[in-house]
């Protein structure tokens, strides 16, 4: 019997969704994780960011990301900026600071891609159909996760998930994640600006003292520093170009299911672009939440991407279980 793709629902699928059908995958897990498989990564971690069990880089990981603070970087400038009075001095010299971080940093991004893609692939599924959650298998699916419970609890088939962020496993792709904040923004906070209402005198001067301070070793290590942050980045703007036609066949959709998705920030690009192609005016959306305290956020989330109240209903996604 030849399946059919219903496009007038859609089911946007969270993490909330992996964890309510027992998978772990908690970021605190993740933790636990680096923890004991990847001890250097871990430790290498702790240099730059809050790793203790309760900050924000596991409990929102994606937004924790951009909480990278280079200050363990800028202390150790000093070992390796050439001696340009030197008679030992060899243009070469110029770059040695470059190259630390680098040597600092991009096993960093390596063994994190690494260390994630491989957390994901050892996380398990329970077969516990007590657990399951009301779902149209003829509906078309944006999944979050990188996990195969669609298909495996739920029969529902691959050609009608988008796996926005790839599935674990599938053609060897990395698992993709990272921060939402502009690389090119993240860097700006560093550029000095010249103050407004200086005279021309002042203006000279202010240019001169930049030019006298400009060190072209200090320069390229930023840039270093620059080029990680932005490696970490998650560009939804790109994903979202690469899946243009997913986004424009669901033009016609008149019911969305948001099921454990955390609405934050960091994927706010996609529902901005789904708000943009549906028809607000009769598309109904059904949204879980997974905690009281979240019905405000969510509130404010759908607001923010032009859902009017009367369109959307709050549900506990616990409530929402299939009675057998």
């Amino acid at each position: 019997m030849q399946h059919t793709i219903s496009m007038s629902k859609l089911y946007i699928i969270g993490n909330g969704f992996d964890l309510h059908h027992g998978i772990n995958t908690d970021y605190k897990e993740f933790r636990n994780y680096l923890e004991v498989n990847y001890p250097d990564l871990f430790d290498s971690l702790g240099l730059y960011y809050d790793i203790d069990e309760d900050s924000l880089l596991w409990s929102e990981f994606e937004n924790g990301l951009k909480e990278f603070d280079p200050t363990e970087l800028e202390e150790n400038f000093g070992e390796y900026m050439p001696d340009y009075s030197s008679d030992d001095f060899r243009d070469r010299d110029r770059y040695d600071l470059q190259f630390y971080i680098q040597n600092e940093l991009k096993p960093i991004q390596d063994d994190l891609q690494e260390a994630f893609n491989n957390w994901i692939a050892s996380r398990k599924t329970p077969n516990n159909e007590d657990l399951n959650l009301p779902i149209d298998i003829n509906a078309i699916f944006l999944n979050f996760n990188y996990t195969d419970v669609l298909e495996s609890l739920y029969r529902i088939p691959r050609n009608s998930i988008n796996y926005i962020h790839n599935k674990s496993g599938e053609n060897n792709s990395d698992l993709l994640f990272g921060h939402a904040w502009n690389p090119q923004q993240w860097a700006k906070q560093r550029t000095p600006e010249m103050p407004e209402n200086l005279n021309a005198e002042q203006k000279q001067n202010w240019v001169e003292y930049q030019s006298e301070n400009y060190d072209y070793s200090v320069m390229r290590a930023y840039e270093e520093i620059d080029s990680f942050f932005s490696n970490i980045y998650k560009d939804c703007e790109s994903i979202i170009d690469k899946n243009d036609v997913f986004f424009l066949n669901i033009k016609n959709i008149k019911e969305v299911f948001i099921y454990g998705h955390s609405l934050s920030e960091v994927d706010k690009p996609y529902f901005e672009r789904i708000a943009k192609v549906v028809d607000l005016s009769i598309v109904y959306w059904t949204v879980s939440y997974f905690s009281d305290d979240a019905c405000e956020t969510h509130q404010q989330f759908l607001k923010s991407i032009g859902i009017d109240e009367s369109m959307y209903k709050l549900v506990k996604l616990n409530d929402l279980i299939v009675i057998h």
